[in-house]
């Protein structure tokens, strides 16, 4: 049986119109999706999704078979902001499969703000109290949108969990980390005026059915987070810790895969009889059947997010 290590995710870049260039991949690159079904890695001609595959439980982990929808269980990126993105919404698992068919799964998502341009930068977070269907069915694809949602300052260390049903949008300024169901359905309500070609369609239908109207974010702000290892984040698809900069034993005891992308620092993830360097921004996915592993800083303090199946 071949052993299994940890591996290291290719960064894939998605340019966007609403991109920076903070991520080290050039102009406009909004988006780079560090760990995914699709994700290529580093010494192997395979993908995150083929291993998924061929291993199993050995790779995903207990939790991991039980939830895959035959995919590899999680989407994390980067994204960097300049602009606003589209006033959206995502749809929960039951929403996505009338709306995408059987295999589509939701996206719930937490965001975690690693910097912004300014002291703060601002969010959109649900709509406000009273807003009717009625109402928001006439401010689709309008700038009334706009006047119809709750915007939320953000400053670095604070994490955003938005639930299926929840309107967003991030603002610009912001280079943060996200971590999500498998799933990248989106359905945008208002996208500040852009035209809709080039994939940046409006829909009214998709976002009406899957907009939950009082629904809210959780959020746990900076102040809150824990100082060294802790939880930032947790509902039933994922759940999202911060570690450093102490040495950190890292394990999923068989019941899940570890998906480990360093924000702050330099680390090493040690083994028995390896050694994984990082460099800020990059990704290792731990395999549930590994032994345990130290991540350990590498001349200064490290700061790493580490994303799980609950």
């Amino acid at each position: 049986m071949v052993e299994l290590g940890p591996l290291r995710t290719r960064p894939d870049a998605r340019p966007r119109v609403w991109g920076g260039d903070r991520l080290g991949l050039g102009s406009g690159m909004g988006e780079v999706w560090v760990a995914h079904d699709g994700s290529c890695l580093r010494g192997r001609g395979e993908t995150l999704g083929d291993l998924t595959a061929t291993w199993g439980r050995r790779l995903v982990g207990r939790r991991g078979v039980r939830r895959a929808h035959h995919r590899f269980p999680l989407l994390v990126k980067l994204l960097d902001t300049q602009d606003w993105l589209s006033i959206q919404v995502h749809p929960d698992d039951e929403n996505a499969r009338h709306l995408a068919g059987d295999e589509a799964v939701g996206k719930a998502e937490a965001w975690h703000i690693v910097q912004t341009a300014g002291a703060t930068a601002r969010v959109i977070a649900g709509l406000l109290p009273g807003v009717t269907a009625e109402t928001l069915a006439g401010a689709i694809g309008t700038v009334a949108m706009e006047s119809l949602v709750r915007y939320v300052e953000v400053v670095p260390g604070d994490t955003v969990y938005s639930q299926p049903g929840l309107i967003h949008a991030l603002g610009p300024g912001i280079l943060l980390y996200e971590v999500q169901q498998s799933s990248d359905l989106t359905y945008r309500l208002w996208d500040w005026g852009r035209p809709e070609g080039a994939g940046r369609a409006l829909h009214h239908v998709e976002s009406l059915r899957s907009t939950v109207p009082d629904a809210a974010p959780m959020i746990t702000p900076w102040e809150s987070a824990p100082l060294g290892r802790g939880t930032l984040t947790r509902c039933p698809h994922f759940m999202l810790e911060q570690v450093g900069p102490e040495p950190t034993v890292l394990s999923g005891a068989g019941e899940t895969c570890l998906i480990v992308t360093l924000v702050q620092g330099s680390a090493v993830l040690r083994a028995e009889a390896s050694e994984t360097f990082l460099e800020r921004y990059e990704t290792v996915v731990i395999p549930a059947e590994c032994p345990p592993m130290s991540l350990e800083g590498r001349g200064k303090a490290y700061r790493a997010l580490v994303a799980t199946l609950p």
